[in-house]
């Protein structure tokens, strides 16, 4: 509201032009009609600002003495909130010159004040610098104001807060000349409650006549009850009334709610003449009596306070060359009795006073205060002054407290006591009687209690105040050993204080000591902790806004919680400010901050003409900063103006930070405004960083490598407006991310120019370089166009990470003509293995619909770096169409397998040439039409649709026609058969049909006597990206497996073989036929039947064992398990050889009838002795058997080898029979060596020496006198 006096001082702007236009009462219509086209956009602009923005309709007369307008809206962002229609001014300007206020009329028709403004904090009100000196406002010499009119104001709920919107109409007068006067006003309230305020006064230098008319009377509900909060809102009736000379005045003063008097009485003056001298001035007594129940008026708890009764009374003389004499006072509640009487001299110093009060309830029980915002309770208090002339100088005064509670405080007990004297002394000149005045005082209490903790660790329990005063006329207020305890906190105050003529000036000195700043953590919030020692002196003036301060601190052991800046305040710390404000501006003339690793240097000096500010600070260790930053800092500002309306020429500069330096020069812009929108800097800055990898903890990234960089144009931080050309290189650039690591290898180079003003954004230029990327960049966004152009060249797609090689290029143009016309998009696109994409068409402007065409070839390579499951290559083409919303269902067109294209899927062994590759996409639907041969033999096809959303359901058929698959190191089979999956791909489908097998060979894993076992896990130190992708593709790398299970499908499949179904090795031979159907999910398969046995043997040592039983089926999660049993009898025992468990790795068990040990059993079967009886070739064979049967050189051959120490043990046969026996043992890391005897006792020693890792010696020593020697180079890749 304190911009509306200035909308009507505007329309008095008039007083700003040449006095011949002042003189004039009227203007021509041709003047008014001007001043409508030039004044209402300078009272818009100037009288709006945060949350006023003003609006003038109708706007009529400026130069004219009759000035109207129509309507004056003020809104902020939620919209209007002050509205006056039909408004008129009608006054003398000319009056002005004399400085009177002459006023015929104000009024206006309709004022709608519908709520409180919300005004953004955009602006900060920056005083001036230089001081104003305190003087009260010079008033007018007379006011005359005819007639203030508003036929209906309006108040909206929010503005009165007393819940509902109120309507008044309002009139009224006023004048006031040569002490004379008078006013009137009348309020009546118009929206259906009873309200009317009339108040009619006039008082008449010359007679000293005063009349008094006021009345009030509401009903309930009213706007004073509800702002009063009185109980229930009753109705009010509120008269004041009288009429007569000063001499002989008396005013009746009645108040009443709902219809009962609850305070009434009489005010009254009447002269006093004193009978010995009639013709001097008569002494004016006064009286005031008001009684009455005031109850009422406050909530019922207030009750015991007042009573029934309650009493106001005074009397006395004012005499006419000055002086006053109360001669009594007492003011009486049920609780309170405050009595008095006060005789004041002519000087304005007291002859005498005395009052005393007591402040207790009859029944002794505490008593709630009605005042104050706290609901507080006192059990008794007293309060007892007096002094007098005529005993002497001396008075005193002591006010004393017991029990006073209030919520979260309590306090056992507070004394105040003050001693001192007045008296009257001559001055030095003996002509004048000087009034001085002396204080002593004392503040103490016992057992302050607070409920919050916090504030009572840091006030204390007994906080106490002490000091003394004086003051002599004509000097100024002296503060002596003013002193606050608490605890051991101690603040001290001496000085003097000026009058209000002076400011209210205070000259003198502070101090605080607080040993332990940790008492007062709690209440910070912060963990605080240390000493501090703190002491100011010198002057200071509020009214005048002057100061001229010294002020020294010191501090030890500093700690505020706070981790980066404890670390620079450990130790001692001292702090010295030196400034000064006066009429002149303000001057810095010294700020000096030392701690043991932070030292910081301020000064300056501040006009409204000119500026000066320096500021130098250096850090010891940015370590201490908690940034990952390391090494000193330090850093510079200069700052300078040299007029009012000149920027601040701003020098800044950073060094330090492993070398890194930065510089910002330019001029700092709208700082003296207070507008913190118009706040900006023109100027340029650089900044060098050789050592990037410094600021890597504070950007979260392994960052490496160099950059230097520069900056040069203007920016306005808080509406983002800039002009800026930038300009960067970088060298060997890394950020972690190795995309974009491969791009910025070598040197990189950046050139940016760009512009963003009230039209819009506009990118002029941006160009960069790499030795891998070439790109460039226009844009320019306006009110109603844009314009987006983009060129790139990646010199080879691979350092992407992609499985392809070559140079992708992209043009790309995006541009609007309109804010309702769409964007029109066009870019072209090439790649490695022939990839080209065109995309042409229009976006809708908030990209929510498109029609764009999409065409081109792209290699099927592009979907190995997606996926492991199936490697690819050669060519698709595509030509698709978006038409709608984004999404898929928008999505139409074909894309296409060139045939000849190759896909391979290593887990199932299968390499499949792609003869036909069809997908149709037209409403959120894909058709498949595929058809493939496999290198192995047959084809597969599938056809069938695919939902695109959601689970992606679809309903394929699949077609297998002899289709060839193997592992060379487990099976070959072939399949014919089809099959359909209906249901979502994601999960939740189901796979169903019939699958025959043609001839199938299992292979059980064959491994001789001594075999060396698997390949250890091989540890790749260092292994490229290209070696990492080629081993995750082969499987050899394990990932672990994170979340839940993954997708699961339902089965139902039916798998048939009749016969043809051969198990070999380890001695096996057996022919398996039947049908399996799987049902249940993937996860948990339910097979029933089985492949059972059709015919088998055992071959063993040249025995040959028939099998009686044999079983092949699958569980778990597909793997296909055996169970074969082959059966022979000795001449005392019955053996059966079970051969069980998972067809890639089964396990071989013996068992007898009687029961015996399995290496019992096996020689007894071989050689129908028992196993003490055996000689040792014949244990060597027994080894050599069971190295048949369990694949590995474990067991019975295993606790041989081991048992004699070496590391290699082989019984061999020849295809003439003879048999030989191998035995070896590495003498060395390096050497090897190997003896062979065979069963004509011939041996051969080997000697194998490795020299280096690729070169190998080897040596062979026979003895029959042979002998060999060769040199061999390998190596592994």
């Amino acid at each position: 509201m304190k911009k509306l006096l200035p909308i009507t001082l505007a329309l008095a702007a008039s007083t700003a032009l040449p006095s011949t236009l002042l003189a004039q009462d009227s203007g021509t219509p041709a003047e008014t009609e001007r001043d409508r086209s030039m004044i209402v956009g300078f009272l818009e602009d100037n009288l709006s600002g945060a949350g006023r923005d003003i609006r003038i309709e109708g706007f009529k007369g400026l130069l004219a003495s009759s000035a109207t307008l129509d309507t004056l809206t003020i809104a902020d962002d939620q919209g209007v909130w002050f509205t006056l229609k039909g408004a008129e001014l009608d006054w003398s300007r000319a009056a002005l010159l004399s400085g009177r206020v002459e006023v015929t009329r104000i009024a206006a028709k309709e004022i709608l004040f519908d709520r409180l403004p919300d005004a953004p904090q955009t602006t900060v009100d920056i005083p001036a610098p230089e001081a104003t000196p305190f003087s009260l406002p010079d008033l007018p010499v007379s006011i005359d104001i005819g007639a203030i009119e508003a036929e209906r104001v309006r108040l909206g709920a929010p503005v009165l807060k007393i819940g509902e919107a109120v309507e008044i109409s309002l009139s009224g007068s006023a004048q006031l000349a040569d002490g004379s006067g008078q006013t009137a006003l009348d309020i009546t309230r118009l929206d259906g409650t009873t309200g009317q305020f009339s108040l009619a006064a006039s008082f008449d230098n010359a007679t000293e006549q005063l009349d008094l008319d006021l009345s009030l009377s509401e009903g309930e509900g009213g706007i004073v009850t509800t702002l009063a909060n009185l109980p229930g809102a009753p109705s009010l009736s509120l008269v004041a009334k009288g009429s007569g000379p000063l001499d002989g005045f008396a005013t009746d003063i009645a108040l009443s709610t709902d219809g009962q008097e609850r305070l009434t009485g009489r005010v009254a003056l009447s002269a006093e003449p004193d009978p010995d001298q009639s013709d001097a001035p008569a002494p004016r007594r006064f009286t005031a009596d008001l009684s009455g129940d005031l109850t009422p008026l406050f909530s019922p708890d207030y009750a015991q306070f007042f009573g029934d009764a309650s009493l106001l009374s005074a009397k006395g003389l004012s005499y006419p060359q000055g002086g006053f004499d109360l001669e009594s006072f007492i003011l009486s509640t049920r609780t309170l009795l405050l009595t008095g009487a006060l005789d004041l001299a002519a000087d304005g110093l007291p002859n005498a006073f005395d009052l005393s009060g007591t402040l207790v309830s009859p029944d002794g029980e505490p008593v709630l205060l009605p005042f104050g915002n706290a609901r507080s309770r006192v059990h008794d208090a007293a309060i007892r002054a007096a002094y007098d002339i005529r005993k002497g100088e001396s008075w005193t005064a002591d006010i004393d407290l017991t029990q006073y509670a209030q919520d979260g405080l309590s306090l056992d007990q507070a004394a105040l006591a003050a001693r001192g004297t007045i008296s009257r002394r001559r001055s030095s000149d003996g002509a004048t009687l000087l009034g001085a005045v002396k204080s002593r005082f004392s503040l103490t209490t016992r057992d302050l209690a607070f409920d919050d903790p916090a504030l009572q660790q840091a006030v204390g329990a007994t906080p106490g105040l002490t000091g003394r005063l004086s003051w002599r006329e004509g000097r100024p207020l002296a503060l002596e050993a003013l002193e606050i305890q608490s605890s051991d906190t101690t603040a001290t105050l001496s000085g003097s204080l000026d009058g209000l003529s002076d400011g209210l000036g205070f000259t003198g000195k502070l101090g605080l000591d607080t040993p332990d700043l940790s008492r007062f953590a709690a209440l910070s919030g912060q963990n605080l902790s240390g000493a501090l020692t703190a002491a100011a002196q010198g002057r200071i003036a509020p009214l005048n806004g002057t100061f001229d301060l010294d002020i020294d601190a010191t501090g030890n052991e500093l700690q505020a919680g706070i981790a980066e800046l404890d670390a620079l305040t450990g130790g001692r710390s001292a702090i010295s400010l030196s400034a000064k404000r006066d009429g002149t501006g303000v001057s810095l003339q010294r700020a000096f901050l030392s701690t043991t690793a932070l030292m910081a240097r301020a000064r300056g000096q501040l006009s409204t003409e000119a500026g000066d500010l320096n500021l130098s600070a250096r850090l010891d260790e940015a370590a201490r900063l908690g940034l990952g930053l390391s090494g000193p800092l330090s850093v510079t500002l200069d700052m300078s103006r040299t007029g009012a309306d000149s920027p601040w020429q701003t020098d800044a500069e950073l060094d330090g930070l492993g070398g890194t330096s930065a510089q910002l020069n330019g001029a700092l812009k709208g700082l003296e405004s207070g507008d913190l929108n118009a706040l900006a800097f023109d100027g340029t800055l650089a900044l060098d960083a050789p050592q990037l990898a410094q600021f890597s903890t504070l950007a979260g990234r392994p960052l490496s490598g160099a950059l230097n960089a520069s900056a040069k144009g203007s920016v306005t931080p808080l509406t983002g407006l800039f002009d800026l050309d930038v300009a960067a290189t970088g060298t060997n650039l890394r950020s972690g991310i190795a995309q974009l690591d491969a791009l910025t290898g070598g040197t990189s180079t950046l050139s940016l120019s760009a512009k963003r003003d009230e039209s819009g954004l506009t990118l002029r230029q941006a160009d960069l370089a790499t030795p891998a990327l070439q790109a460039q960049a226009e844009t320019t966004f306006a009110a109603e166009s844009a314009e987006i152009t983009v060129t790139a060249r990646l010199d080879d797609v691979a350092r992407l990470g992609v499985a392809l090689s070559g140079p992708l290029s992209l043009d790309a143009q995006l541009s609007h003509s309109g804010t309702e016309t769409p964007w029109q998009a066009a870019a072209n696109m090439t790649g490695p293995g022939g990839t080209a994409a065109q995309m042409s068409g229009a976006l809708a402007q908030d990209f929510a619909t498109a029609d764009l065409s999409l065409t081109g070839t792209a290699p099927l390579g592009l979907s190995n770096r997606f996926t492991t499951a199936a490697l690819t290559q050669g060519n698709t083409t595509f030509d698709l169409r978006l038409n709608g919303p984004l999404g898929l269902n928008a999505v139409s067109g074909q894309a296409q397998i060139v045939p000849g294209g190759r896909a391979v899927i290593s887990s199932a062994g299968l390499a499949l040439t792609v003869e036909r590759g069809l997908v149709t996409l037209n409403g959120g639907q894909a058709q498949l039409d595929f058809a493939a041969s496999a290198d192995t033999g047959g084809s597969l096809t599938t056809s069938g649709p695919i939902t695109l959303s959601g689970a992606f359901p679809a309903s394929l058929a699949i077609g297998i026609n002899q289709l060839g698959l193997s592992d060379p190191q487990l099976y070959s089979t072939s399949l014919d058969g089809n099959l359909r999956f209906e249901g979502g791909l994601t999960g939740g489908g189901q796979i169903s049909g019939a699958l025959t097998l043609g001839k199938t060979d299992v292979t059980v894993s064959p491994a001789a006597l001594g075999s060396g076992g698997d390949i250890p896990a091989i540890t790749h130190r260092g292994a490229s990206a290209k070696v990492q992708s080629t081993r995750d593709r082969a499987g050899l790398i394990a990932e672990e497996k994170t979340g839940g299970p993954g997708a699961s499908y339902g089965l139902d499949l039916t798998i048939s073989a009749p016969s043809q179904i051969f198990i070999r090795g380890r001695g096996l031979d057996a022919e398996m036929g039947g049908q399996l159907r799987l049902r249940g999910t993937t996860t948990d398969v339910v097979p029933v039947g089985q492949f059972s046995l059709i015919r088998g043997r055992l071959s063993l040592l040249g025995k040959r064992i028939v099998m009686e039983e044999g079983a092949v089926t699958l569980q778990g999660e597909l793997d296909p398990m055996m169970r074969l049993v082959a059966v022979t009898e000795t001449d005392d025992l019955t053996v059966q050889l079970i051969t069980e468990g998972p067809v890639s790795s089964p396990e071989l068990t013996l068992t007898s009838s009687p029961v015996l040990p399995q290496d019992e059993i096996l020689a007894r079967l071989l050689f129908g002795k028992s196993l003490s009886e055996i000689s040792a070739l014949q244990a060597a064979q027994m080894a050599a058997a069971v190295a048949t049967l369990t694949g590995g050189g474990g067991g019975l051959v295993g606790s041989i080898r081991d048992s004699f120490g070496l590391d290699d043990l082989d019984l061999q046969t020849s295809e003439e029979g003879g048999s030989s026996l191998k035995l070896g043992k590495y003498i060395s890391d390096s050497v090897y060596t190997d003896v062979t005897i065979d069963n004509a006792g011939k041996t051969q020693i080997n000697l194998n020496f490795d020299a280096t890792r690729n070169v190998t010696i080897k040596g062979t020593a026979t003895s029959d006198g042979d002998t060999g020697f060769g040199v061999f180079f390998e190596k592994d890749y």
